[in-house]
């Protein structure tokens, strides 16, 4: 069986959800984690998709993902990036450009497959 690059790709981004997860059950985030000393590299958001989500008291959430890949020391990894949007339309709108764009990563010296997408910050020089 020929698994093509998507899919060895969006293995990679349910890892960094899982790693999420876990923080999140501990009571804190990559977000949380992250300090500006963490090293930074350049990532590239290679998927970008929508998608609604079920909230409290049978609300709607609209979220636009950002699915980025990032190598430290050689090493492949994978994250996500999520932009919060008021209906679906926004979502999609927000998601435009971002396919194939460079962004800015901040990763765990610890623990490399646990960073953080910076999409405002510069591009490191590498």
């Amino acid at each position: 069986m020929v698994h093509d690059w998507h899919d060895t790709f969006k293995s990679a981004v349910q890892r960094a959800r899982n790693i999420t997860h876990k923080l999140i059950e501990q009571g804190s985030s990559p977000h949380e984690e992250f300090h500006d000393d963490w090293p930074r590299t350049v990532g590239t958001v290679e998927l970008v998709d929508s998608e609604a989500i079920a909230a409290d008291r049978g609300s709607t959430l609209f979220v636009g993902e950002l699915s980025y890949s990032y190598s430290v020391n050689g090493e492949y990894y994978a994250g996500f990036y999520r932009l919060a949007a008021g209906t679906q339309t926004e979502a999609e709108a927000m998601l435009r450009g971002w396919k194939g764009r460079r962004t800015t990563v901040r990763y765990s010296p610890q623990n490399h497959a646990l960073s953080v997408m910076v999409p405002y910050e510069d591009l490191p020089c590498i």
